[in-house]
């Protein structure tokens, strides 16, 4: 009896929060000096003195976008990533051409120039120009200027400036609190993939043809852990097209210097989703193929989109990383029956079906999309109240 009046008693309870008080504010501390540079806010202000710099920054912004970084400086490093691919300057080139575009798309439509400047209007033009150089027939553009290089340019620019349209479309008619995410991008390349199939003169994509898939992407070899520490990291190059484990840990090291705990949730859903694989007994679990998705999610669940107040919360992100491994396996046989690459889908789809759960139960909470910063910054605003 005594111990249980003890714990009750107001003096023990004060004590208790005292420490969980200390605990968090050491936490919070150790994760400011973690996260220093974040947004770059005032680099921001600065820009918006001259329209080329201001445009500039939104354009990078956009690139760091396409992994929910809202920083010029994760931007410039994917760019330096997306370098290092398999004739990485043209996959540079093809993403600036997409993201320049969409951009100065957004400001001839006159969209809200706060969204604009957060890279919103170009992430997923930033993929559409990945894509397209990954995808593309011929890999050695500048060789053949006009036959190809030049039709190529020319599908980027009306692929980019359609995901805008989708982007406010979808924005519309989302059900409040829904991102968009990465939904025109897909769109915009299954259109085209698809027109292609019926008028083969346009099509300047490589797919396979619309089959049936059986059985036939497992293996029984064993993978050494050099194999699954390199599909960890190309799993997180892969959210870009990117297959090459250097790039994903640039990509990685761009992710930390905007958001440490995005960063940690990247590697940490890559490495769930590859040992995952080798538990499927998967193919060519180095291609990083079976992480990329689960990277996504693992970042938009881990204090961006839903609110870290509550153990639930974890319980949802774990859950999205997982299920996400299995939409795509699934997806994957679905899609290739219409000869369609998967893209992010099980990731957007998943992420909507979280979010959409996280609502309905009482101890999560979304946070506002226009009130969305960084994963620290929601931590602090949450732990230092």
């Amino acid at each position: 009896m005594e111990h249980w009046a003890a714990l009750k008693s107001p003096s023990k309870v004060a004590d208790v929060e005292s420490l969980e008080t200390q605990n968090n504010s050491k936490f919070i501390f150790l994760l400011g000096r973690l996260a220093r540079f974040r947004t770059l806010p005032r680099l921001q202000i600065r820009a918006e003195k001259h329209w080329l710099v201001e445009f500039i920054d939104a354009c990078l912004r956009g690139v760091g976008q396409c992994l929910f970084q809202n920083s010029p400086l994760s931007g410039l490093l994917f760019l330096v990533a997306f370098g290092l691919a398999d004739v990485g300057y043209e996959m540079v080139i093809f993403a600036l051409v997409g993201v320049v575009t969409s951009t100065a798309f957004s400001i001839l439509l006159g969209l809200p120039k706060s969204v604009r400047k957060a890279g919103m209007y170009g992430y997923n033009a930033t993929l559409v120009g990945c894509a397209v150089h990954t995808l593309s027939l011929n890999r050695r553009f500048m060789t053949d200027r006009f036959s190809s290089f030049v039709p190529t340019i020319s599908l980027i620019i009306g692929l980019s400036a359609f995901t805008v349209l989708v982007t406010t479309a979808t924005a519309a008619v989302l059900p409040r609190g829904l991102p968009v995410l990465t939904f025109p991008f897909q769109l915009a390349m299954w259109v085209y993939a698809l027109a292609g199939q019926s008028y083969p003169s346009i099509q300047l994509l490589a797919q396979s043809e619309p089959h049936l898939m059986v059985n036939i992407t497992t293996t029984q070899r064993m993978y050494s852990q050099m194999e699954i520490f390199q599909g960890i990291l190309t799993g997180i190059g892969q959210t870009c097209l990117v297959d090459d484990w250097i790039s994903g840990l640039l990509m990685l090291i761009g992710i930390f210097l905007c958001s440490p705990t995005s960063a940690f949730a990247a590697l940490v859903s890559s490495t769930i989703s590859a040992y995952f694989a080798v538990g499927f007994h998967a193919y060519n679990i180095s291609s990083g193929l079976y992480g990329y998705n689960p990277v996504l999610i693992g970042i938009a669940l881990s204090g961006l989109f839903l609110a870290p107040k509550h153990w639930r919360t974890l319980v949802l992100i774990v859950s999205g990383v997982l299920f996400t491994f299995l939409i795509t396996c699934a997806t994957t046989s679905a899609f290739n029956v219409f000869g369609l690459p998967v893209l992010t889908w099980p990731f957007t789809v998943m992420t909507w079906i979280i979010l959409l759960v996280a609502q309905t139960l009482p101890d999560t909470e979304c946070i506002a999309l226009d009130e969305i910063k960084t994963p620290e910054d929601h931590i602090e605003s949450y732990y230092l109240i």
